[in-house]
């Protein structure tokens, strides 16, 4: 297929650069897979298209059953419905494939492109522990009153040069981690901020869903061996120009301009105090290249991009084994990778190990702690996350990072006291767990509407029995993300609220099979709350145990949740709340004030 094409068939348009398929103006959501078939038969519309040059397109690098081809077939029919004609858009020749049969037609190649793309690089850098930078709207701390709130914005390159494309996003992410350090500065993330474009910028709307007062806008360009950054401070109330800058750095020395920049905003600003050493900074210009490449392709790349970005950041690590952000990087990215394809290698131990080489160049960087905090809460250690995070918050006390996966950690260990959670800040994460799902929808980040978020949207309104809207929410996740544990989980429950419990055994199954390499109590909670409103009894109690053994121990919860209905009166269930309890108890002891 062409590039940048805009094809029609029925009532359908296709953005083949995108990947969007719409329905008379109205986006119908796809799955990674079902954008890739979609475009293949669309490629080969009229034509025959057997199951093994299926396979080698999806799924180039991994064996897969004949039956797995069917039903990705089948959810892509299920998706587009009846033809005008009433016939199907994809007909089945017996032992043979496929054929797409509608007529298609290419239209004009669209002048704006639908921002789908950037949604999904914004959940996806989202969902990855890289800069904790995630949810840094979802504190539940508001800014001190001398505070300036403050967002970086990705960098808009001069001139069109795809040898530096990959330095728009990745520059403004070392930026804003860069500002983070300086006192009076509260910075949200750039992956926070990449749906937005300075061109026709919105200051108020871009300051009020980001949270910032103050946002910094700016461009790159390289001439010969120089980098040149210019970039302005923009107030978001007005749009006001705060203070403006350019800085050039020869290219050989790249992973200085961040440092630059955040120097001259202190300076612009009037900031006392002076920008700390970065421990662990990169001295190889080769090794900081591929870092920012890998950070690029984690902040702006597709979902199935993780294992690229992984070979970048390896390759960082190789060429200089000093730089404490490409270690903790490859861990968070590694930690990713487990948890979106399940894989059977572990990759737990080798996040494990890059991040234990991250904490070792730089043990008081609050991004290789905040990493180390998240791997180990997933990794039944949550005891170990804990005192990490309010060393932290000692240090920085405002540090809306902080204080969002400290209310992570007590997701998991039950939450000691909810006085001790508001003082602490960290009260966002817990809500569900402490009998409050409305409020737990409501603190959800703006912006954000990722397969991870839907799925624990549908499992609020689940708890608040809204089962059609929980239904929605739960297809959604799979919709978007069918390859991610939430995604198949979100299927199940969908399923399981459209079409009751003897439908979703089948797909619950499948995910029980997978479940050997998950390593995060929760996630195996989640397959023992399933097994338990499909009415399998022993296979919920058992997944239950695996949860609370593997770091999942929020008691006060387990003993209430609604969901485990079915099982509450087995005998086997007894041991097992009661080990959660004793965890559970010693986590409160430990932690509470």
């Amino acid at each position: 297929m062409a590039p940048w094409e805009l094809l029609a068939f029925g009532p359908y348009t296709f953005d083949s650069n995108e990947g969007v398929l719409a329905n008379t103006g109205e986006r119908v959501p796809l799955t990674p897979k079902e954008v890739e078939l979609l475009t293949l038969f669309l490629e080969r519309a009229g034509q025959l298209v057997g199951r093994d040059e299926i396979v080698r397109r999806l799924w180039p690098d991994v064996a897969i059953s004949p039956g797995n081809v069917g039903q990705h077939v089948f959810t892509l029919r299920k998706v587009l419905g009846t033809a005008p004609d009433g016939g199907e858009y994809i007909e089945t020749e017996t032992k043979r494939g496929y054929r797409f049969v509608a007529p298609v037609r290419k239209l004009a190649s669209p002048l704006e492109r639908v921002t789908r793309s950037r949604r999904r690089r914004l959940a996806f850098a989202a969902s990855i522990t890289l800069a904790a930078v995630l949810l840094a709207t979802a504190s539940s701390r508001p800014a001190p009153p001398k505070t300036r709130t403050f967002a970086v914005l990705p960098l808009g390159a001069l001139h069109s040069d795809p040898s530096t494309q990959f330095l728009g996003y990745s520059l403004a992410e070392e930026i804003g981690s860069r500002l983070a350090r300086l006192p009076g500065l509260r910075v949200r993330a750039a992956a926070l901020a990449s749906s937005y474009r300075t061109a026709r910028l919105d200051t108020r709307a871009a300051g009020r869903e980001l949270g910032a007062g103050t946002l910094l806008v700016g461009t790159y360009a390289k001439a010969s061996d120089t980098l040149r950054l210019s970039f302005q401070l923009v107030d978001a109330r007005d749009g006001g120009i705060l203070f403006g800058d350019t800085v050039s750095v020869p290219y050989d020395r790249l992973s200085t301009a961040p440092d630059l920049v955040a120097e001259a905003v202190a300076r612009g600003l009037r900031l006392a105090g002076a920008l700390p050493r970065l421990a662990g900074a990169s001295s190889n210009a080769a090794a900081y290249e591929y870092y920012l490449r890998g950070v690029d392709v984690l902040l702006s790349g597709p979902p199935d991009s993780v294992r690229t970005a992984i070979g970048l950041l390896e390759k960082a690590t190789s060429l200089d084994p000093h730089h404490a952000a490409s270690w903790a990087v490859l861990g968070g990215t590694y930690r990713l990778l487990s948890q979106l394809e399940l894989v059977e290698t572990d990759v737990s131990s080798r996040a494990g190990e890059a991040l234990r080489r991250a904490e070792q160049l730089a043990p008081d960087d609050p991004e290789v702690l905040l990493t180390l905090a998240d791997y180990r809460t997933d990794s039944n250690r949550v005891e170990e996350a804990v005192p990490l995070l309010r060393r932290l918050l000692r240090a920085d006390p405002d540090s809306p990072r902080a204080h969002w996966r400290l209310s992570y950690a007590y997701r998991y260990g039950g939450p000691p006291l909810e006085g001790a959670l508001r003082s602490e800040g960290a009260l966002t994460n817990a809500l569900l767990y402490l009998g409050r799902p409305q409020e737990f929808i409501d603190s959800f980040p703006r912006r954000r509407d990722d397969a991870y978020v839907r799925f624990y949207r549908g499992f609020a309104l689940l708890h608040l029995e809204r089962r059609a809207e929980a239904a929605a929410e739960f297809d959604g996740a799979w919709r978007w993300e069918g390859e991610h544990l939430f995604g198949r989980l979100g299927r199940v429950f969908s399923v399981l609220l459209t079409e009751g419990p003897q439908a979703a055994r089948a797909p619950l199954a499948e995910v029980e099979a997978r479940s050997s390499v998950v390593r995060d109590g929760e996630e195996l909670y989640k397959i023992g709350e399933a097994w338990a409103l499909v009415g399998e009894k022993e296979r919920s109690v058992a997944m239950l145990k695996r949860s609370v053994e593997s770091g999942f121990f929020a008691w006060p919860y387990m003993v209430r949740d609604p969901l485990l209905a079915n099982v509450r009166n087995e005998p086997a269930l007894g041991p097992v709340l009661e080990e959660a309890r004793i965890r559970h108890e010693a986590f409160k002891k430990r932690f509470a004030p």
